[in-house]
């Protein structure tokens, strides 16, 4: 397992769902532990197993809690 993390960008207009989707592609093509961006404030950590439905959720769902990062595997 790579203890590897990769920092990335999101073009502006890109959905959250579709970030967290091409962030966990990207990680199984990179063999990496993580990619790591920022969307709107709040930092993202996505793995190779990331479950991209429960992350979109969680997301969404930060700005009512005031999280500011999620950690998904």
């Amino acid at each position: 397992m790579s203890n590897m993390t990769i920092n990335c960008e999101f073009l502006a207009g890109t959905e959250i769902n579709q970030a967290i989707k091409e962030a966990k592609n990207k990680a199984i093509i990179f063999d990496v532990a993580y990619m790591c961006f920022s969307f709107n404030g709040v930092n993202l950590s996505i793995g190779k197993n990331c479950d991209i439905d429960k992350a979109c959720d969680e997301y969404k769902n930060s700005f009512k809690k005031g999280v500011k990062f999620i950690c998904h595997s």
